[in-house]
């Protein structure tokens, strides 16, 4: 494997929380708090969503890994 000469920055990273029940929340198809942390870290780190190469999500099961990727 190639070495790459440019390190990797991590240059904010943020958290939300949201209701733990499913059925009390007011998207079945969206988390808020994904876009809301998001919106901050990229506030914080003065980049937009155009520019991220490269996420890490928690994946507690596939559709959350879906649903955190596109509301990044």
């Amino acid at each position: 494997m190639k070495k790459q000469k440019k390190p990797v920055s991590i240059v904010a990273s943020e958290m939300a929380a949201d209701a733990l029940q499913i059925t009390d929340r007011k998207s079945l198809t969206s988390l808020a708090v994904t876009a809301k942390a998001a919106q901050r870290a990229y506030e914080k780190a003065g980049v937009t969503p155009k520019d991220i190469a490269v996420a890490e999500v928690h994946v507690c099961f596939s559709i959350a890994e879906i649903l955190a990727v596109e509301d990044l």
